[in-house]
C-alpha cells in the first residue's frame, strides 16, 4: 500500500512541478550507472545480466532534470526486471546523431500484447504481476512518460508476447 501512495504522490508532484524542475546539462550515462547501483539488489535477486552498449563510447550530455531522469531509469529498469525471468539479460543501448540521443532498454521478458500497448501510459491501466510474483501500482510508465515529455523527449514501446519488450526514448542533445 505504501508503494502505491508513494507513486501517487510522486506522479502528482511531478505533474504539478514539472515546469519548475531545474534543467541542467547531465551525463545520462552516469545517471544510468547511478540507477543500476540503486537497483542492484533486484538485479542480483533474479541473477539478471545487464549489457550496456554505447555505440561510439561518447554519449553526449543532454539538457534535463537529473533527478527525474534517474527516476525514469529506475522505473524502466524495475519493470524490465519485474517481467524478466531469472538468468535473463536486459540490454541497454545508447546511440546519437546530430540532434538526438536515443536510449533503448530491452528485456527478454514476458512481453505485452499489442492491444495493451496503447494503454501502458495511462495511470492504473497496467500493473501485471512479475515473473516472481512482484506487484506494481500501474503508475510507473505514466510517470516515465511525464518525465520523458517534461524533458523534451519522446517515448515508444514495442513488445511481443513471450519475447520481451523494448522501450525507446529520444532526447534532444545540447549544452545547457
Amino acid at each position: 500500500m505504501s508503494k502505491l501512495i508513494d507513486n501517487i504522490l510522486q506522479f502528482s508532484s511531478y505533474r504539478a512541478n514539472s515546469d519548475k524542475l531545474p534543467i541542467e546539462e547531465i551525463d545520462i550515462s552516469k545517471t544510468l550507472e547511478e540507477s543500476l547501483s540503486l537497483i542492484e539488489t533486484s538485479i542480483q535477486s533474479k541473477n539478471i545480466k545487464i549489457e550496456v552498449n554505447k555505440s561510439n563510447n561518447l554519449i553526449p550530455n543532454i539538457n534535463a532534470n537529473k533527478i527525474s531522469i534517474l527516476r525514469m531509469f529506475n522505473n524502466l529498469l524495475s519493470n524490465a526486471i519485474k517481467f524478466s525471468d531469472r538468468d535473463s539479460t536486459i540490454f541497454i543501448s545508447f546511440a546519437s546523431d546530430n540532434n538526438h540521443l536515443r536510449v533503448e532498454i530491452k528485456d527478454e521478458g514476458t512481453g505485452i500484447s499489442n492491444d495493451k500497448i496503447a494503454q501502458l501510459f495511462l495511470p492504473f491501466k497496467h500493473s501485471g504481476v512479475g515473473t516472481d510474483g512482484e506487484k506494481g501500482t500501474g503508475l510507473g510508465l505514466s510517470i516515465v512518460k511525464e518525465i520523458v515529455e517534461g524533458n523534451n523527449g519522446k517515448i515508444g514501446i514495442e513488445s511481443e508476447l513471450g519475447k520481451g519488450t523494448s522501450v525507446k526514448i529520444s532526447f534532444d542533445k545540447g549544452a545547457a
